[in-house]
C-alpha cells in the first residue's frame, strides 16, 4: 500500500503530475489501483487496505488522501481531465461538493447493479439513481444530539425529550455559566449539518416525499410550514441562550473541542464526530440521543449514509476495483472500517445492533422512527453552502427567517 497526502496548494500543483500516476498492470501480472479518499480518515482506511492487499497479493492500492476543503474540486478536475482514480470516495447523492452522484450524472461512474452485493444496498443510501447502483456505503452515520454526561450533571440540566424542554434546559445551563448546545456557527461542516438535521426531522418527518415535490415544482422552502418551523426553532434556540457566546465565529474543530471539554453540554453531530469527541477526551462519558421534536411522538432520528465509494467507468482495472468493493462487503471488513470511522455497519444497523455510545438512539432505530438526512438529496452542492451561510446570518441577525428560505429556493433552482 502506498499512501499520499497533500496540502491544499499541493493538491492543485500535483494535478499536472498525476497523469502518469494512474493505476495499471505491470509485466508480472500485478495491478496497482489508485484511490482517492478524504484526509483525516487514514487510521480507518489504511488497515482495511493492508488487509485487502494481504488477501489479494496481486493487487496494490495506492491511496491519495486529499484535504477536506478542496476534495470535491480536485476530484472533479481529475475526472474532467480524463485522469480520475480507479476508485473514488465521496458522499452519496448530489448535495455535497464531494458527491459521487454528481460524477454519476456526468457519466463518469460504473454501474454496479450486476454485482453480487447490489441487492443488499438499500435505496435509502442515496447510491441508486434510476435503478442503477453507482456506489456502495462504507457505513451508517446516525445524526443526533451528543450529550457530554459529565457536563450535563455539572450544569444541573437533563436530557430533553421535547423541543420546549430543550429551550428550558438551555436557560438552566446559561444560568450555570455554560452553553447547552454547541454549534459551528461559521456555517460549513457541522454548522450546515445542524440545520439540515433539524430539517430532516421536521420536513421529512412530515412529508417523506418533500424533495420529490420540490423537484416537481409543487412546493418551495418558503411555502413549506415545516421549513418555516425549522428556521423559527433555530432562532428560538439563539434567543433562549442555547448557543455559546460568539457562536457565529466557531468552526467545526472548535465545536468538537468545546463538546469534548464540557464547555458545551450537547451538540448535533453525526456518529463519526461523536467518535472524534470520545477520542479527544479519553474516559469521557458521552451518549447520543435523538434531537427532540415538538413532541416525543414527532421525534425522528436522521440517518446518513454520508460516505461511499465508486468505480471510475473509464478505469483500466475494473475487475480489480470490483474485487476491492466486494471485499468491503464482507462482514469482518465492514466492521473494521466502520469502527475506525466511528460509524455503524449496514448489517448491524439493519439488525438494530448499536455500540454502547449510541445506545440512546437504540429505541428510535428499533422502532424505525428514523428519516433520511435531507442534505444528501439536494440537487446541487450550493444548497448546502447557502444553508451554512443562513446559519451564520441567522446567528448574527443579518439574515431574516424569510430571507433564509428565499436563499434556499434560489440555490435549489440553480442549474
Amino acid at each position: 500500500m502506498k499512501r499520499t497526502m497533500m496540502s491544499i496548494g499541493a493538491a492543485f500543483v500535483a494535478l499536472a503530475l498525476l497523469a502518469g500516476c494512474s493505476g495499471g498492470q505491470t509485466g508480472d501480472g500485478k495491478t496497482t489501483l489508485q484511490m482517492t479518499w478524504q484526509a483525516g480518515q487514514e487510521k480507518a482506511v489504511d488497515p482495511v487496505v493492508q488487509a485487502f492487499e494481504k488477501a489479494n497479493p496481486n493487487i496494490t492500492v495506492n491511496v491519495q488522501y486529499l484535504p477536506v476543503d478542496t476534495y470535491g474540486q480536485v476530484v472533479q478536475t481529475r475526472f474532467q481531465s480524463g485522469n480520475g482514480p480507479d476508485i473514488v470516495w465521496g458522499s452519496p447523492g448530489t448535495g455535497n461538493s464531494n458527491a459521487i452522484g454528481l460524477l454519476n450524472q456526468q457519466g463518469k461512474i460504473l454501474d454496479l447493479s450486476a454485482l453480487p452485493f447490489a441487492s443488499s444496498v438499500p435505496t435509502i443510501t442515496g447510491l441508486w439513481a434510476d435503478k442503477v447502483l453507482y456506489g456502495v456505503p462504507v457505513g451508517v452515520f446516525p445524526v443526533g444530539l451528543a450529550v457530554n454526561m459529565t457536563a450535563l450533571k455539572a450544569s444541573g440540566t437533563t436530557i430533553p425529550t421535547t423541543f420546549a424542554d430543550l429551550l428550558t434546559q438551555c436557560k438552566t445551563a446559561a444560568n450555570s455559566g455554560s452553553s447547552f448546545v454547541s454549534i459551528a456557527g461559521q456555517g460549513s461542516g457541522l454548522g450546515s449539518l445542524f440545520l439540515a438535521a433539524m430539517a430532516s426531522q421536521s420536513v421529512l418527518g412530515t412529508n417523506p416525499n418533500w424533495v420529490d415535490d420540490r423537484n416537481a415544482g409543487t412546493t418551495t422552502f418558503a411555502a413549506t410550514p415545516a421549513w418555516q418551523d425549522t428556521i423559527s426553532q433555530f432562532v428560538a434556540m439563539k434567543d433562549a441562550g442555547c448557543y455559546p457566546q460568539g457562536a457565529a465565529s466557531i468552526d467545526t474543530g472548535t465545536q468538537i473541542s468545546d463538546l469534548a471539554g464540557g464547555k458545551s453540554v450537547t451538540g448535533v453531530v453525526p456518529a463519526d464526530a461523536l467518535s472524534q469527541a470520545l477520542a479527544s477526551a479519553p474516559g469521557a462519558d458521552f451518549q447520543m440521543v435523538p434531537f427532540p421534536g415538538s413532541s416525543v411522538a414527532a421525534t425522528r432520528l436522521p440517518v446518513s449514509f454520508g460516505q461511499g465509494i465508486a468505480i471510475n467507468k473509464a478505469s483500466k482495472n475494473i475487475p480489480q476495483a470490483e474485487t476491492f468493493l466486494e471485499y468491503l462487503q464482507e462482514p469482518a471488513t465492514q466492521s473494521l472500517l466502520a469502527s475506525g470511522l466511528g460509524a455503524v455497519t449496514l448489517s448491524d444497523y439493519n439488525a438494530g445492533t448499536l455500540p454502547a455510545s449510541l445506545s440512546g438512539i437504540q429505541s428510535a432505530v428499533s422502532a424505525k422512527q428514523t428519516v433520511a438526512y435531507i442534505a444528501l438529496q439536494f440537487p446541487n452542492p450550493n444548497v448546502l453552502t447557502v444553508l451554512g451561510n443562513d446559519v451564520t446570518g441567522l446567528l448574527t441577525g443579518q439574515t431574516s427567517n424569510d430571507d433564509a428560505l428565499t436563499n434556499l429556493d434560489t440555490a435549489w433552482d440553480q442549474k
